[in-house]
């Protein structure tokens, strides 16, 4: 944040995509881990509702107290490896996409930093992002940054208790897959770059839907994003998309019928990924352009508000790109 971090980080479209969504995770060419702060290894939490935040190269998800105003540390952390985002559920359970290990660990929620629930393997892709309306019991959408031995990104479609049974794909996305969400009617959204091992705005941006998260999938023509990024539903069904290199996001609305255009509106910095608060009023963007969080006045096809900043207990060369909020919205 320009005014708690005092060095602005000019990333460029290579450099930032490589370090966010790279794909070598355990190589030897990766960054060694920066040093932590005292408050690391925090003892487990009792808020019932915060912010995580992960952080690409400190291998670390960091858990927040809701009330981020005053930039305190984090209340609490995780262990992980390589993870792009998180989410969480409607009950404040954690997912962790794990890239490093290829894993998916939920932890219980509502309290920050639960135990664990279990886990299972990916044997899909690389796992970046995840959508679950309920983590325990229902299905988990994975989205997988890269199909294993393919250039391009799919959708793994597991359970908690039974792992993953079947694969999403749609040659709309034939590069990099960033993000998957799940509306309120149980269709699948993905958005990712159409072509294949190119990254920046040079790559094209697509967004598919599978509809009850079956079949080939459709690719939206309504989709104007410059370049793929997080996705996230309000709790109207307006489908919020962020445009990462344009420093922005546009909403879309009436999906997947007609998906409607709104926008786009300029966020503070780059985020790839951002989530809504449960009462789908706080938009907060996890800014890796800056090594912080900016958090929103969000009013839906109105757009945003910028309140403020935090980036307390934040790493930036360890790159600030995912962030769950428990609970998550309810759409």
């Amino acid at each position: 944040m320009r005014g708690l971090t005092q060095q602005r980080f000019a990333l460029t479209a290579l450099t930032a995509l490589a370090a966010l969504l790279s794909g070598c995770a355990g190589s030897s060419a990766v960054s060694p881990t920066p040093a932590r702060p005292a408050w690391y290894r925090a003892a487990p939490a009792i808020a019932k509702k915060g912010v995580y935040i992960a952080e690409y190269y400190t291998n670390d998800v960091l858990g927040y107290d809701w009330n981020t105003r005053k930039n305190l540390p984090p209340i609490c952390s995780l262990p992980a490896a390589y993870v792009v985002d998180v989410a969480t559920d409607s009950a404040g359970n954690l997912i962790d996409p794990d890239g490093g290990s290829r894993t998916v660990t939920v932890f219980r929620g509502p309290a920050m930093c639960g135990s664990k629930l279990g886990s299972f393997g990916d044997s899909d892709g690389q796992p970046s992002d995840a959508a679950s309306h309920d983590a325990a019991e229902t299905t988990i959408y994975v989205g997988n940054l890269q199909a294993t031995g393919r250039a391009y990104g799919n959708v793994s479609v597991c359970t908690l208790a039974s792992g993953c049974s079947a694969v999403l794909s749609n040659p709309a996305i034939g590069g990099q897959l960033f993000s998957v969400a799940e509306d309120k009617d149980g269709n699948v959204y993905a958005s990712g770059y159409a072509i294949p091992s190119v990254s920046g705005p040079g790559g094209g941006a697509a967004l598919v839907v599978w509809m009850h998260g079956k079949g080939k999938g459709t690719a939206i023509a309504g989709y104007r994003n410059t370049t793929p990024g997080g996705l996230e539903f309000d709790e109207r069904g307006n489908l919020i998309a962020l445009d990462t290199f344009a420093r922005g996001l546009s909403i879309y609305t009436d999906c997947p019928k007609r998906c409607a255009a709104h926008g786009p509106f300029a966020l503070q910095g780059r985020s790839v990924y951002g989530k809504l608060d449960a009462k789908g009023s706080i938009f907060q963007a996890a800014d890796f352009e800056y090594g912080q969080v900016d958090v929103y006045r969000y009013a839906g096809t109105r757009g945003l508000t910028y309140l403020y900043s935090y980036d307390d207990g934040m790493t930036p060369s360890g790159d600030v790109e995912g962030i769950a909020i428990d609970p998550a919205v309810s759409d």
